[in-house]
């Protein structure tokens, strides 16, 4: 038996409630960066994931890298020093 193949879905499937609409969305077109530090930090509201994972699922890079930076922030050179110096530190202790 052969079957016929199916197109890819497009979008996102979306739990029941209101549909997410474009019209969400800031002039811009893009979430606002309010909306993806909360995103970020896990604590938007569902409307806010919503757009956002809609946003970021039509692969704008700008907000990707913008909530990446905000789960990952750099780390300063100087905070990886004080930390190696305190292992460091510890590992002389239990000698």
């Amino acid at each position: 038996m052969r079957f016929a193949a199916r197109p890819l879905a497009q979008g996102l499937i979306l739990p029941p409630g209101e549909p997410f609409s474009e019209q969400d969305q800031p002039a811009s077109g893009h979430p606002s960066p309010e909306t993806l530090q909360r995103f970020a930090a896990g604590v938007a509201s569902r409307a806010e994931c919503r757009e956002v994972v809609a946003h970021l699922m039509k692969g704008c890079a700008t907000c990707a890298a913008s909530c990446r930076r905000s789960v990952y922030p750099p780390v300063q050179p100087s905070a990886c020093e004080a930390a190696i110096d305190r292992f460091v530190a510890r590992l002389g202790k239990t000698s």
